[in-house]
């Protein structure tokens, strides 16, 4: 379905609601600005209910950031693209990247992302760690099940009692 610039923003603004339509309404519009245009009406959106951002303090905790005990490669790669935006980087990708290695807390892991140099991509970074997260957890399952003919064993055994 093809909706026009202009529906959408009619369409946004009825989501609005009453609170969101007195920011709308609060929103300059230099002239010449179409009011019709989707993606800048949502800019200014974004810029008037957004809270200013320090990029040095947003940078720090990015940088600071590393997997907590228990955490899933996921939780911890969707944590790090939620708080590099706030740092306004040009690369935004490559310091993902960089963090989400320097931040893994599996050494074998982080040595496997490390010898991909610097042809490893966020996202081949992140393919690697799921992988490698279940791999890991399907060794533990293999590791602390009894095998299949023993358990069937013990169950006949228990019936002849």
């Amino acid at each position: 379905m093809n909706i026009s610039n202009e529906r959408k923003c009619i369409l946004v603004q009825d989501w609005l609601g009453p609170e969101g339509q007195k920011i709308y309404d609060s929103l300059d519009w230099a002239e010449g600005e179409d009011v019709n245009d989707y993606e800048l009406m949502w800019t200014k959106l974004e810029g008037a209910v957004s809270p200013e951002c320090n990029e040095i303090v947003a940078s720090k905790k990015f940088k600071e950031r590393v997997q907590k005990p228990g955490e899933t490669i996921t939780a911890f790669i969707t944590d790090l693209m939620l708080l590099v935006k706030d740092c306004n980087y040009v690369d935004e990708d490559r310091q993902v990247r960089d963090q989400f290695v320097y931040g893994v807390s599996d050494e074998e892991f982080k040595k496997k992302l490390l010898e991909k140099g610097n042809t490893l991509t966020r996202i081949e970074a992140t393919s690697i760690g799921k992988s490698h997260e279940s791999t890991k957890q399907e060794v533990l399952e293999c590791s602390t099940k009894q095998p299949v003919k023993e358990s069937i064993h013990a169950m006949f055994k228990d019936k002849d009692k």
